[in-house]
């Protein structure tokens, strides 16, 4: 086997690799300000892949409606009120992904920074 044979076999390797790292099947994954907006269609894209998704928005109403909408087909969805700029409700939010989901591959941020968010095992 040459150089470009070995070229090819580490090319294929990287890709697998890749595929893996963005695997999100099954995968518990949290989208902040996921009710509406690029949140929600973030969390829509997730959900298609059969991600199980933690939302979290400002307003019962929008964590209501937006969970609603992304239950179809029987999809794990959870959301609950959070302002991300509390220290102690992010806590709350993070902890209650562990009970429903038993951690999160992933945290996506949209809309707000978020200081408080930690890696959730």
């Amino acid at each position: 086997m040459g150089a470009i044979g070995a070229r090819a076999i580490w090319t294929a390797q990287q890709a697998v690799r890749r595929q893996r790292w963005f695997e999100f099947s099954d995968r518990s994954v949290i989208v902040t300000g996921g009710s509406r907006g690029l949140g929600l269609v973030i969390a829509r894209e997730l959900i298609s892949v059969g991600a199980r998704v933690a939302i979290c928005a400002r307003t019962e109403d929008d964590v209501r409606m937006a969970v609603e909408e992304l239950r179809t087909d029987g999809r794990q969805v959870f959301g609950m009120v959070c302002d991300v700029r509390n220290r102690d409700a992010v806590q709350s939010f993070m902890d209650r992904t562990v009970a429903e989901h038993g951690g999160a591959r992933c945290v996506c941020r949209p809309r707000a920074v978020c200081p408080y968010s930690r890696r959730v095992s």
